[in-house]
């Protein structure tokens, strides 16, 4: 799976378009993707649904990827918090 980003999305802080360009110009494997997992992947990715070939390639991004590890991190928290809030619902209605 390819995501197509925005130009923006590859240049680094404080460069502009046209420098990005021709930096890809003078490499002679052209630009280095930067291509970051969506957030439905990152989601899928934290629920452990997706396959291991998948599931290999993003832990090697989200580890090189601060903004991708905490974006996954924030899943985690919110996955935990709905866990906590449909444990607590549960035993709730339980006690009913």
């Amino acid at each position: 799976m390819v995501v197509e980003l925005p130009l923006r999305a590859h240049m680094l802080p404080g460069q502009s378009p046209s420098a990005l360009l021709l930096d890809a110009a003078a490499s002679p494997t052209g630009p280095v993707p930067s291509s970051h997992p969506t957030e439905r992947c990152l989601s899928r990715f934290v629920a452990d649904e997706m396959g291991a070939r998948r599931k290999k390639k993003i832990i090697r991004h989200v580890e090189n990827c601060s903004a991708c590890e905490q974006e996954a991190a924030r899943l985690r928290q919110l996955r935990r918090t709905f866990r906590d809030l449909e444990r607590t619902a549960i035993a709730y209605a339980a006690s009913l």
